[in-house]
C-alpha cells in the first residue's frame, strides 16, 4: 500500500492518457501500455506495482509484467503486460479493460482525496496567518505606542454610522471622503495614494466594488472598504498615528512599524542597560544608608540608656541630700511669711521678698553643685551631641526615604524597558511564522494547481 501511495502521487501530479494495444504471440497476449507524463517520474517503475495489485486479483490468468528499460528514459513510458496461457482474446480485453478501469478509479479516488487534502491545509493554514496576523498588529502596536489611540479617535472609530450611499462603482477617492463626513468634526483620515498605486495598483479613481453599508462603526466600515479594494490580491491596513488615521498597504506599514522597531529596540538596548546601571547605584546608595542609619539608631539607643542612668544619679543626688532638703523647707516657711506680710507692713514685705530670692538663689547653686557632682555636665554634652546626631538621623531618613522612591520609579522604568524588548522578540517569532505559512500557502496553491483530473482511455483492443 506504501507503494502504492507514492505511485499514484505521480499519477495524480502528471496526469494520464493510456492508449492500450493487445498483440497475440504463441501462447501469449501482450499488452502494451502508453503512459504519457506531464513531468518525470522519480522512479517510473513503481507504474508495474499498479498492474501487479490489479493482477493479483484476477486468480484465473497467468501474467507476468516485463520491461523495457529503454522506454523508461522518457515520457510517454511504455510497459508490457504478457498474459500466459490463455486462448479466448474475450479474457484478454477483459483483462485490458479492468486494468484500464481499475487504474482510473485508483487514479481518481486519490486525486480527490489529495485535493480535499490539500484543500483541508489550506483554510487551515489561512485561518492561522489571520490569527498570526492579528497578534502581530497588537504586538507592533503595543511596541510603538499605537495602540494607545486617542479618546476622540477612539470614540469616532466606534461611532456608528449610515454609508449606504456607497455603491460597488464609487471611486476610492469618493468613499474615503464620504467615510470622512460621515461623522462631526470629520475623521481626522489621511491617504497615501502614492504607496496604493505604487504597492497595489489602487488610484483615487478605482472603484471600490462594494455595496453600501447601512448600521456600522466607523472602524468596521473602514476595515470592509480596505478589504473590498484590495480584492482579496493585496492586503491594506490603516494605522493611528498622532491622532491622524493613515491608510496603506500593509507591506508599508508594516516596514515602516519595523523600521520605527529596529530605532526602538537600539534604543530601549541602550536604555535597558543604563537604567540597570542605574538601579544598581541606587542599591548600592540605599544599602549604605540603611547601614549607616541602623549604626546611628543604635548608637543613639546606647547613649539614651546612658543619659537615662545619669539622670536616675541626679534624681537620687537632689533626693538624698539633707541640705537642699533643709533649703527646701526654708523656702517654704518664707514663702508663707511672704504672704501673711505682703498686705500688712510693706516695707517688711520687700525684705522678706530680698531674703526669698537670695535663698532661691542659694537654693539654686546648691542644686547645680549637686548635679555637676552626679555628671550634670556630661549629661549637657550628651544631650547636645544627641541633638546633632537627631539632626542627622532625621535628614539620613528622608534621604533613604527619597532613594527608596526613585528606585521604585526606575524599577518601574526598567519593567518597562523588559517587557517591549520582550514584545520586540515575541514579534520576531511571529513575523518568522508569518512568513512561513506564507510560504506554505505558496506550496499548496502550487500543488493546486497542478492538480489535474487523470483520465484513461483505451484504444486498439
Amino acid at each position: 500500500m506504501k507503494q502504492m501511495t507514492r505511485m499514484m502521487a505521480v499519477f495524480v501530479v502528471i496526469g494520464i492518457m493510456l492508449p492500450c494495444m493487445a498483440e497475440e504471440s504463441g501462447g501469449e497476449v501482450r499488452l502494451v501500455l502508453k503512459i504519457d507524463s506531464g513531468t518525470v517520474v522519480n522512479d517510473p517503475k513503481e507504474l508495474i506495482e499498479l498492474v501487479g495489485a490489479f493482477g493479483s486479483q484476477e486468480d484465473s490468468l497467468k501474467y507476468d509484467v516485463r520491461v523495457d528499460n529503454a522506454s523508461f528514459r522518457d515520457s510517454p513510458y511504455s510497459l508490457s503486460v504478457f498474459i500466459e496461457e490463455i486462448s479466448p482474446e474475450a479474457d484478454a480485453s477483459a483483462f485490458a479493460q479492468g486494468l484500464v478501469n481499475y487504474m482510473e478509479q485508483t487514479m481518481v479516488t486519490y486525486y480527490l482525496q489529495t485535493r480535499e487534502r490539500l484543500d483541508t491545509q489550506l483554510h487551515t493554514l489561512l485561518s492561522q496567518k489571520q490569527k498570526v496576523h492579528g497578534q502581530l498588529k497588537s504586538l507592533r502596536a503595543e511596541a510603538t505606542g499605537a495602540s494607545k489611540i486617542s479618546p476622540v479617535v477612539q470614540v469616532q472609530l466606534n461611532e456608528v454610522i449610515d454609508l449606504q450611499d456607497l455603491t460597488p462603482e464609487l471611486p476610492a477617492a469618493a468613499a474615503f471622503e464620504l467615510l470622512r463626513d460621515s461623522l462631526s468634526p470629520p475623521l481626522n483620515i489621511v491617504v497615501l495614494w502614492k504607496d496604493l498605486f505604487e504597492n497595489a495598483e489602487i488610484e483615487p479613481t478605482t472603484p471600490i466594488d462594494m455595496d453600501g453599508v447601512s448600521v456600522a462603526s466607523v472602524g468596521t466600515a473602514l476595515d470592509v472598504l480596505l478589504k473590498a479594494l484590495g480584492g482579496g490580491f493585496y492586503e491594506l491596513a490603516y494605522t493611528v498615528q498622532d491622532s491622524v488615521i493613515v491608510v496603506g498597504t500593509e507591506e508599508t506599514q508594516r516596514a515602516s512599524l519595523s523600521d520605527a522597531l529596529l530605532d526602538l529596540a537600539s534604543a530601549e538596548y541602550t536604555s535597558t542597560a543604563d537604567i540597570n546601571q542605574h538601579r544598581r547605584e541606587l542599591i548600592n546608595e540605599i544599602d549604605n544608608l540603611e547601614m549607616d542609619i541602623s549604626r546611628q539608631q543604635s548608637s543613639r539607643s546606647a547613649v539614651q540608656r546612658e543619659i537615662s542612668q545619669i539622670q536616675s544619679r541626679i534624681k537620687e543626688a537632689l533626693a538624698n541630700d539633707p541640705v537642699l532638703t533643709d533649703f527646701e523647707s526654708l523656702v517654704a516657711v518664707m514663702q508663707e511669711n511672704l504672704e501673711s506680710v505682703k498686705d500688712q507692713n510693706p516695707h517688711e514685705y520687700v525684705s522678706a521678698m530680698e531674703r526669698m530670692v537670695s535663698l532661691r538663689m542659694k537654693v539654686a547653686e546648691h542644686k547645680a553643685r549637686l548635679i555637676g557632682q552626679a555628671g550634670g555636665e556630661e549629661l549637657a554634652k550628651i544631650n547636645e551631641e544627641m541633638f546633632f546626631s537627631g539632626g542627622k538621623l532625621a535628614g539620613d531618613t528622608a534621604e533613604l526615604l527619597s532613594l527608596k522612591r526613585q528606585l521604585a520609579r526606575v524599577e518601574k522604568e526598567l519593567a518597562q524597558s523588559v517587557r517591549l524588548r520582550s514584545t520586540v522578540n515575541e514579534i520576531k517569532i511571529s513575523e518568522e511564522a508569518l512568513a512561513d505559512i506564507d510560504m506554505k500557502i505558496v506550496r499548496i496553491q502550487s500543488l493546486f494547481a497542478g492538480l489535474e483530473q487523470p483520465s484513461v482511455v483505451c484504444v486498439g483492443l
